[in-house]
C-alpha cells in the first residue's frame, strides 16, 4: 500500500493483508478503510492502522466473489458473486451488507454472468454488466432497479462512472467503448480501438479523459469533449 505524505512524497506502508488472497478491493471515500473480497469467499472491512478487520463476512453457497465496492456514502458494502450450483446453470448475485454491522441487507439474483461492477463516487448508484450485454443501474441504498438497457453486442467486461455527470462508460468483447447517460440510457458516444478483450475502464478526476486497458497491451485514452483518440501507450 502507498500513501501521500504531507510533503507530497509517496511512501510505502506495510501490507494489511496478503495481496495474494485478494480477488477485489476498494477504498472508501475517506481513504482510511478498504473492503477486500478474498479467495476464501469472505469479505473483510479493514481500517488503516488496525491489525484486525472491522468486519469479516463469510459467503456460504458462493463459488467466487468477483468484485466488491462501497456504496450509499460508505454505508453499504456491495459485491458481485457467483452462486454454487450443481445443475450447470449460471447464477450470479448482486449483494449488499450494512458496512457498520455486517448485517445482510439485499440480494438480487441474475440468471446470466455478471462481470462488471461500478459505483458512483457518492455511492448513490450501482451498475452491473455482463453476459446479457445489458447495463443495469440500481439505487445504492436499497438496490432498487432504476434502469436497464442493451449496451453491447457481446459480454460487457468493465464499467466506470463519470465523477460529476450522470454518465457511465462501458467496454465489451465486441471491442467497443461506449459512453451513456445512465439516467435515460441514451448513447452519447462510441469509441473503437481495442483489438483484444478490454478489461478496465477509468475516468480521470476531472472527467475529461477516459482510459481503457485491453489484452492487446495498449492503454487508450480518449478526450470526451473531442470524442477522439488523443494518445495510446504500450504498457508492456
Amino acid at each position: 500500500f502507498f500513501t501521500r505524505a504531507a510533503d507530497g512524497s509517496i511512501q510505502q506502508t506495510k501490507p494489511l493483508l496478503s495481496v495474494t488472497a485478494i480477488r477485489s478491493m476498494a477504498l472508501d471515500t475517506t481513504g482510511r478503510r478498504f473492503v477486500a473480497a478474498r479467495l476464501n469467499r469472505t469479505i473483510q472491512l479493514i481500517e488503516r492502522g488496525r491489525k484486525t478487520p472491522l468486519l469479516t463476512i463469510p459467503l456460504k453457497g458462493v463459488k467466487e466473489i468477483k468484485a466488491v465496492r462501497f456504496a450509499d456514502g460508505d454505508r453499504r458494502l456491495i459485491a458481485v458473486a457467483s452462486a454454487r450450483r450443481g445443475t450447470g446453470e449460471n447464477e450470479d448475485w448482486l449483494l449488499a451488507w450494512d458496512a457498520q454491522s455486517g448485517a445482510f441487507a439485499q440480494g438480487i439474483t441474475n440468471r446470466h454472468t455478471l462481470v462488471a461492477l461500478a459505483v458512483t463516487p457518492d455511492g448513490s448508484r450501482v451498475a452491473v454488466g455482463g453476459g446479457n450485454k445489458e447495463i443495469a443501474v440500481y439505487d445504492g441504498h436499497d438496490l432498487k432497479p432504476l434502469l436497464r438497457f442493451r449496451a453491447h453486442d457481446a459480454l460487457i467486461t468493465a464499467l466506470a462512472f463519470h465523477p460529476t455527470r450522470p454518465v457511465i462508460a462501458s467496454c465489451s468483447e465486441d471491442f467497443s467503448v461506449k459512453v451513456w447517460n445512465y439516467e435515460t440510457g441514451q448513447l452519447l458516444d462510441t469509441f473503437l480501438g481495442p483489438t483484444r478483450r478490454p478489461g478496465a475502464l477509468s475516468f480521470s478526476a476531472s472527467g475529461r479523459l477516459l482510459a481503457c486497458n485491453s489484452a492487446d497491451n495498449i492503454t487508450r485514452i480518449w478526450k470526451l469533449d473531442a470524442a477522439g483518440l488523443i494518445s495510446a501507450a504500450d504498457v508492456r
